[in-house]
Parts: structure tokens; sequence; C-alpha cells
């Protein structure tokens, strides 16, 4: 399974798209995402799906979306339940923000070592993942607005590497339209 949160939530499984609908399904997957693999307290789940105030039992609301969430996906151990709280049960790489993040400190670090050709593959990759507004499905919960940030910071720190690359192995033409 592959989560996109680049962008409006996206679900992949075997090849397809899986459609998660209703906001508090698709915020629920967009918070787990976030930290995924990492857990996320049972609280902060709370917060990011009812942030205009809780339900008069949270906790056995979330616990329904989980359960609702689990079938959608099709794969229900992808959910996991830890202590106080749940995790998304996937690869680092199958979230696109973090195998984003992976792929930029990689990219920089090639670039930083010489490997110029191999920086710039790696950087185009990492910024071909971006689909959209990160986090566009947290809205204006408040754990999103510096992770936001910082997918935003690291896709322009990308992007300059990326250009000094492409400088660097001559290609300064290609890039005086983008500078």
């Amino acid at each position: 399974m592959e989560i996109g949160i680049l962008g409006p939530l996206e679900v992949r499984a075997s090849g397809r798209v899986v459609a998660i609908t209703g906001s508090r399904l698709r915020s629920l997957l967009t918070r787990l995402a976030a930290d995924a693999p990492g857990a996320v307290s049972v609280t902060e789940l709370i917060d990011a799906v009812w942030p205009e105030g809780t339900p008069g039992d949270p906790v056995n609301g979330l616990q329904s979306l989980v359960s609702r969430l689990r079938r959608a996906l099709l794969e229900p151990a992808a959910i996991a339940q830890v202590a106080g709280g749940y995790r998304l049960a996937v690869d680092r790489g199958h979230v696109d923000a973090v195998a984003f993040s992976d792929l930029i400190s990689t990219g920089h670090r090639q670039l930083t070592d010489g490997a110029v050709q191999s920086a710039r593959d790696t950087l185009v990759k990492a910024l071909s993942l971006w689909r959209g507004e990160p986090l566009a499905d947290a809205g204006s919960a408040p754990y999103a607005v510096a992770r936001t940030a910082r997918l935003h910071e690291q896709r322009l720190e990308g992007r300059a590497d990326r250009i000094e690359a492409d400088l660097r192995l001559g290609h300064s033409a290609d890039v005086i339209a983008e500078l």
C-alpha cells in the first residue's frame, strides 16, 4: 500500500486507487501518514479528526473511525493499535512525504560528495512526488502547520540543489527560465 499526502490524500493498493471517502476518515489517515511509521497518540488523533471540538465519547468515536478506515483500506493490518495510540503499519518509503524527505537528504548528500548526476536524478525523483499542497486533507489542524512549512522548505532546498546539479553538469541554459 502506498499513501500520498503531498497533495490531496491518495491511497494505492495493488496498483489501483483506493477511495477513502469522508473528511474524518481522510483526516485520520492523513494524520497517521504524517508520522508513519511512528505511532500517534489517541489524543493527537482525536484533535486531528475533530479540530472543532470532540464528540461526546471521543475514544469510542475514534475506535469506530479506525474500524471503518481498516475496512476501506482493504488491509486491516495496515492500522496497528499500539500502547496509547495507533500507527500506520507501512514501510517508510510507502508514504510519499517520508520518501520525499529521504530522497531530498540523499540527493543533497550525493551533491556534497560530488556525485552530481546521481544527485540530480535523486532530486528529480523527489520533486516529482509533489501533486499539490502537502497535507491538504489536514485542513487547518495545528499539527500540519509546521510539517507543511518544513515540506515546503525541503522542496525549495531540493530545487536549489537540483539547479546546482544542472549547473555543474553544464545545463545552464536549461535552468535560466526557472531561475
